[in-house]
């Protein structure tokens, strides 16, 4: 409803139009009835232009205060308080409302409502779709039109009737509207209704609204760019002050409890998950997971269904505000409370990014709907990016702190192997060889037990020419090749094999044959290989305890047996060189006495000579005390001994019978 027209003239008029008035009214002049009627039009029509003067003066007031009141305003709710005491002294506004309108989304959020019948009030934080909902009413209708309306009930009764429009709440006896329309977008409306038959709108209500609804945008729009910079201070300034902790930690844990803590504190909610990602095993697990102020430990599970695979999958934010859209996305529930509903209807998750990689997922959850805004995802996603970077610094300097212990490690490694190979480059004499490597072993590792098994092949055994106990050098007793399963494991994989409980092991393969002494409780095997084959094994035990080896011991123990393969191998090659330059020279030998006798037997055709010269060089080359050469008379079947000596003596031909 308009202002009250005022019912007197205007005392502020001016002196000249006073004067003029005055002189058409003075008493005492006789008028005619004429005269008279054009100087009450005369005055109405200078009510008319102060009131209007008036009105306009008012207005340029209130604009002047709409645009200041978008840059004192502390924040959105008391600026649309404001702007909704400004209209009312500009008209009757005790029903009043300000929406606002997502135009890429096609949303409509009621940010601000005040109505005197209607008590079912939208809720500030719910979009709803257009056409949908609290969109489907006259608001939406004035949204998709773009243009200022004033609908009396009728109009708003046949609007509905025709389909354009739902009837949403109370209808009042009017109803006036303009959209708000800032840098060629419309961004939303204002709206004020009269419920009162007596206080209705008129079309100068809607004149003055729609030039309002003008500035009100533009001030909307500055309100709002103050209040995002205001919010972006202030959530630049919680990102610095998080930073700054995680700038102090190197450390997995502690960079997740200081961000998990700080974002419940930060978004009051004691519902706060942390979970981290390992793509090469695909298992998502949560260190840190609080459900209603109560820590809940689960184990890690595999990527698959559920809403932080969801965001894992796809890398961006899932925003979830009501148990439709929660269902919808099928999300892993468990009921932790007695009467727990299971399923929140406000979730709010986005992804913790480093270098291109998804680490995992914080998130946040309430039981009430609609409870987490679009500056609300842009925070926490903000707080996880730094978040991202913190863990990727921590994982780096745990990866160069473990490069460092490597590299520390191999280089001890290397010493030692570098020592054993120099030892047993210096031996080519096999039992040195193995005393050497289980002396250097029984000084490296913690083991009671040293054991170095050979493969005797040709015999079907394994023996040990070194087996240590407690510091008892054993006996070589011989294993029959088939009682070992160990030996058969290594036998088939040619690689080491870790046995950290070896009483379980030992059940489940149903036999490892303890020969003598004690039984392990651990155990380290490692192949000894030489040309494409296993020859044998090494093995270091705990008698006392089980799980007493590392990957490390499992490491170097299999770098020691490969060096004590390699010796073995080098002087299995050396004796076989050596063995086959012996049958050389040996032939060598045989080939020259073959050839000087064969010279010799060449120059004598007189058979006694021959007898004695190949008697004399078989007595000269072989180490026998007698040399004898028998000829068979046939027939008189007798053996006659044209050479024989014993000792040195030369005995005389007699004849035997044959």
């Amino acid at each position: 409803m308009a202002a009250p027209r005022r019912n007197d003239l205007c005392r502020d008029a001016t002196a000249e139009e006073g004067e003029h008035i005055a002189t058409e009214v003075a008493p005492g002049d006789a008028m005619e009835g004429g005269d008279l009627a054009a100087a009450r039009r005369r005055i109405d029509e200078l009510e008319a232009r102060l009131e209007a003067a008036e009105s306009a003066e008012r207005v340029q007031g209130s604009l002047y205060r709409i645009a200041e009141t978008a840059s004192a305003a502390q924040d959105m709710p008391s600026f649309y308080a404001a702007i909704h005491e400004i209209v009312r002294e500009l008209m009757y506004a005790d029903n009043f409302y300000i929406a606002l309108y997502d135009d890429q989304r096609e949303l409509i959020n009621f940010a601000f409502y005040r109505d005197e019948v209607d008590f079912d009030v939208p809720d500030p934080t719910l979009w709803d779709s257009l056409g949908s909902g609290q969109a489907a009413g006259l608001t939406g209708y004035l949204l998709r039109h773009g243009a200022p309306v004033l609908w009396t009930r009728e109009e708003y009764q046949r609007i509905v009737a025709q389909g354009e429009a739902e009837l949403l709440g109370a209808m009042g006896v009017d109803w006036m509207g303009a959209p708000l329309r800032a840098d060629g977008r419309t961004i939303g409306a204002v709206v004020i209704q009269s419920y009162q038959e007596d206080r209705p709108h008129n079309a100068r209500d809607l004149e003055i609204l729609t030039f309002v609804a003008q500035h009100i945008a533009t001030a909307l729009t500055r309100a709002r760019a103050i209040e995002e910079t205001r919010q972006r201070n202030e959530e630049l300034a919680l990102v610095n002050e998080i930073g700054l902790g995680l700038a102090k930690q190197l450390e997995f844990s502690a960079i997740i409890d200081l961000v998990g803590d700080r974002i419940a504190s930060v978004f009051g909610s004691d519902s706060v998950g942390i979970a981290l990602y390992d793509s090469t095993t695909q298992l998502i697990s949560l260190p840190y997971n609080f459900d209603r102020g109560t820590p809940v430990p689960m184990e890690p599970f595999e990527l698959g269904p559920g809403l932080n695979s969801e965001i894992i999958r796809s890398g961006r934010p899932l925003r979830i505000s009501t148990v439709e859209e929660m269902s919808a996305h099928n999300p892993i529930t468990v009921a932790r409370f007695e009467g727990d509903d299971v399923m929140s209807p406000s979730w709010l998750g986005v992804p913790i990014l480093a270098g291109g990689r998804v680490l995992g997922v914080v998130n946040l959850e309430r039981q009430e709907a609609h409870a987490f805004s679009e500056a609300d995802e842009r925070l926490l996603a903000t707080l996880a990016s730094s978040m991202g970077v913190a863990l990727e610094n921590a994982r780096l300097f745990e990866e160069t702190k473990r490069l460092l212990s490597e590299t520390d490690e191999r280089a001890a490694e290397l010493a030692i192997i570098n020592s054993v190979q120099e030892g047993l480059a210096q031996n080519l004499e096999m039992q040195a060889m193995y005393d050497l490597v289980g002396d250097k072993i029984r000084e490296i590792f913690d083991a009671q037990v040293v054991d170095i098994g050979i493969i005797d092949q040709a015999a079907g055994v394994m023996r040990s020419p070194y087996t240590i106990e407690r510091g008892v050098r054993l006996p070589d007793e011989p294993t029959k090749l088939g009682d070992s399963a160990v030996l058969t494991h290594l036998v088939e994989t040619q690689q080491p094999l870790s046995i950290p409980d070896f009483e379980s092991w030992n059940r489940e393969h149903l036999g490892h044959t303890v020969i003598q002494g004690e039984s392990p409780k651990s155990a380290l095997f490692a192949p000894l290989v030489g040309g494409g084959a296993v020859r044998g094994r090494v093995s270091i035990q705990n008698l006392d305890r089980t799980h007493a080896y590392t990957d490390r011991d499992s490491r170097l123990l299999n770098t020691l047996a490969s060096s004590l393969s390699v010796a073995l191998e080098n002087a299995r090659l050396f004796d076989e060189t050596r063995r086959l330059l012996t049958q050389t020279d040996e032939r060598a030998a045989e080939l020259a006495i073959i050839n000087s006798v064969q010279e010799g037997l060449a120059q004598n055709l007189e058979m006694q000579a021959m007898y004695e010269l190949v008697g004399e060089k078989i007595h000269e080359i072989f180490d026998a005390q007698v040399v004898d050469i028998g000829i068979i008379d046939a027939a008189a079947d007798m053996i006659h001994y044209p050479y024989s000596i014993e000792r040195g003596v030369r005995f005389p031909d007699e004849p035997t019978k044959v």
